[in-house]
């Protein structure tokens, strides 16, 4: 199926159906409840916000905050479950990564959950220190450099 990968618009349909997903596949199964606020809408303002898309159906998306120079923390990275395992994420990552480097980026950094370990590996991601808890599950912090 061949999808489009587009910045999201902070606001109506793109952001319902990023909130939507990320609840969908990132909270529920953790028995988290998300409560979608004026606040919450304004903190992600200045996030980079990245999706694949099937026509208007949004498929995965990922969010990159910057947070210094050149550097962005990547979060919130989620497929939709009839889609998974079939190199979605993957495409979504290669082609946020290259938005972000064209956008001044020489570094990304992210918070891993222990299954997703293995997929940022291959994606070049290389471990940061120990594992801690976060959202009541074991993360990794991971890191890459972007070159050309």
């Amino acid at each position: 199926m061949p999808l489009t990968f587009r910045r999201l618009q902070t606001s109506g349909t793109d952001l319902q159906q990023e909130y939507h997903l990320r609840d969908t596949i990132l909270r529920i199964p953790l028995g988290l409840v998300f409560h979608l606020t004026p606040e919450q809408i304004r903190h992600e303002e200045s996030d980079f916000h990245f999706g694949l898309f099937d026509s208007d159906n949004l498929c995965a998306c990922v969010i990159a905050t910057p947070y210094g120079p050149g550097q962005y923390k990547i979060r919130q990275m989620a497929v939709r479950e009839d889609l998974q395992q079939q190199g979605l994420g993957r495409q979504l990552m290669l082609q946020t990564e290259q938005a972000l480097r064209d956008a001044g980026a020489n570094e990304l950094t992210l918070h891993a959950r222990d299954i997703a370990t293995g997929f940022y590996e291959k994606l070049g991601y290389l471990a940061v220190g120990d594992w801690f808890t976060e959202v009541g599950i074991p993360h990794l912090k991971m890191r890459k450099a972007l070159t050309d």
